[in-house]
């Protein structure tokens, strides 16, 4: 079988785009795929590389400051406030020329500003991947650029990697992976390449596959890789991202419809009013003055100025909030909206987690719980046990190089900055009771537990599931 062979135009990449690769059977993605469990040879990858591309995404070429500003321009209304402008310059009223053509600048300037901002949304996909990975070629492992992965590749995982395209999970032991950037799910996702899932699992659920961008917070796995670049579903969002199709919303078709329809009577009115005065045999230059005058006052130059002005404002504003808007007219649909529906993870947030609320034997007693705050304020050492166990049963740390950013799982990291505000630094804490040993999370314990010195004893901490921690409980403090 010939693995490049085309069909109707179209190149194997195109055929197996929206293979349903987490419902098939290992030995199926082999055989599809041309490839197993060793990998391909060098000289197959080269050529299946020569053939569909290298795993980067494209993009078309971003538009120039010209382009942008030509866009800008051509809009219809802009170029009725133009038209006044010019109108208003010839009858010598410099004030309100000048006026026009300052908003129709102040326009352009923010429509390119925002243009550009959103590209950079693009080249940020772009960078989302990593620049080398480990593979198995001719069944020896090997390192190569990302860029160069094909599939058909056999990738290696381990904690801390980036998936570098879409896998197929050949293998994994206890792996979990961030995939938040793809799906916004805070929590990493746990993996287990065993599974084999109905066709139309949605893609948060698909336990037997690594997706491009994903990092590996937990174990480690062997994938086959099933999509590259483009084809990748990172590469799909670049795709919607790169879409440069334009959609006039509801406000902006009903001021384009106003104003023609008002400059289409503006020049009735100046042909009448030049005709009415032909018949009375009046001068031509103060009757063609009078008729352009009556003109520009039917044309509402104020009210494409007036929109402008509002949107723009409101683009500002939602900038503030690290909301971008690409295309000015899109913050008046996104105005009218009354209801947003979101999943419950961070799709529409920060993409961290924090601890609201503890609860320790008299919260149980009560049947409620108390709000972080009001802990700290209140009962600090009542919850001193809880929060040592937040702070040391912690793999968690904070960046160096960004403050007040988490390195490793969104919960630990939460468990962190409870810890912080009871005054507790983690680092130090960890330094004073040193960790002794551990006995790591997995999928079959669901829990993590750490034993350290404090007081001069030795203390385990625990943490994890509630209904797997529970039934060994013999006491609550």
């Amino acid at each position: 079988m010939n693995f490049y062979k085309e069909r109707s135009g179209l190149s194997y990449m195109d055929n197996h785009r929206h293979m349903p690769w987490h419902a098939q059977q290992l030995t199926e993605v082999y055989h599809t795929l041309q490839t197993s469990e060793e990998g391909l040879s060098d000289a197959e990858a080269a050529e299946r590389l020569r053939k569909n591309g290298r795993n980067e995404l494209s993009s078309k070429p971003p538009k120039t400051i010209l382009q942008m500003l030509k866009a800008q321009i051509m809009d219809p209304m802009i170029l009725i406030l133009v038209g006044a402008a010019g109108v208003s310059a010839i009858l010598r009223e410099w004030t309100e020329a000048w006026v026009i053509f300052t908003i129709v600048i102040v326009n352009a300037v923010i429509g390119i500003v925002q243009e550009k901002k959103a590209q950079s949304s693009l080249e940020a996909l772009r960078n989302m991947s990593a620049p080398t990975a480990r593979v198995l070629r001719q069944g020896e492992e090997s390192i190569v650029l990302s860029a160069e992965l094909v599939v058909g590749d056999v990738v290696m995982l381990s904690d801390g990697d980036m998936v570098p395209a879409d896998l197929r999970l050949i293998e994994s032991a206890n792996l979990k992976v961030q995939e938040a950037s793809l799906t916004g799910e805070s929590v990493p996702s746990e993996k287990e390449a065993e599974d084999i899932l109905s066709e139309d699992c949605p893609l948060g659920d698909r336990s037997n596959m690594a997706y491009t961008s994903a990092i590996v917070t937990y174990g480690r796995a062997t994938g086959v890789v099933v999509a590259t670049g483009m084809n990748t579903e990172v590469g799909k969002i670049a795709e919607m991202l790169d879409d440069q199709d334009d959609m006039e919303t509801p406000i902006k078709r009903k001021l384009n419809a106003v104003g023609k329809t008002l400059t289409v009577a503006g020049v009735i009115v100046c042909e009448l009013i030049l005709l009415i005065g032909a018949l009375y045999q009046r001068p031509l230059i103060p009757q063609f003055l009078v008729a352009i005058s009556l003109a520009i006052s039917i044309i509402p130059e104020g009210l494409p100025a007036t929109a402008t002005i509002v949107m723009a404002l409101g683009v500002q504003r939602m900038a503030k909030k690290n909301a971008l808007i690409r295309k000015l007219p899109a913050v008046e649909t996104l105005g009218s909206a009354t209801v947003i529906c979101s999943d419950k993870t961070g799709t529409l947030t920060l993409n961290k987690m924090s601890v609201t609320g503890v609860a320790v034997y008299d919260d149980f007693e009560k049947g409620t719980t108390t709000s972080v705050e009001n802990a700290v304020r209140q009962y600090p050492e009542k919850y001193r046990e809880l929060v040592y166990a937040a702070a040391l049963c912690n793999d968690a740390s904070f960046d160096p190089d960004h403050k007040g950013e988490i390195i490793g799982d969104p919960t630990e990291g939460a468990l962190i900055y409870m810890a912080q505000m009871f005054g507790i630094n983690h680092e130090n804490l960890e330094k004073e009771h040193p960790r002794l040993f551990e006995q790591p999370f997995d999928s079959q314990r669901k829990r993590m537990t750490t034993v350290h010195r404090v007081d001069n004893r030795l203390t385990a901490y625990t943490k994890g599931a509630a209904d797997e921690l529970l039934p060994l409980c013999t006491h609550i403090w």
